[in-house]
């Protein structure tokens, strides 16, 4: 989870992750980070961020790598974060993907 009274600061350490092209992970096709409103958690979860991958195995591969190792040890080095991410996996029911949007 996020430290309290350092929303300000994770949302700018996520922000860098996906700044350019190159930084973007093989297979990741959509991510985002939600902010919980008002910020007030009685269990103590502040944000969720939601990514979509081409698989699972993509996924790992991101997740097993160094520099997503070193952003986390870098935020909770500087007391951003109280630990790693835990993942929750779902499966897709009903996935549309269109130009035109939904």
């Amino acid at each position: 989870p996020v430290v309290e009274g350092m929303a300000s600061e994770f949302e700018a350490a996520m922000d860098p992750d996906l700044a350019t092209p190159m930084s973007i992970p093989e297979g990741l096709k959509v991510r985002t980070l939600m902010r919980r409103k008002g910020l007030e958690a009685d269990d103590g979860f502040t944000h969720n961020s939601l990514s979509i991958w081409d698989s699972e195995e993509a996924f790992g591969r991101w997740r097993a790598s160094l520099p997503r190792a070193d952003a986390i040890r870098k935020m909770m080095d500087s007391g951003i974060i109280t630990g790693p991410p835990s993942p929750l996996f779902f499966d897709g029911v009903l996935c549309l993907e269109s130009n035109q949007g939904p």
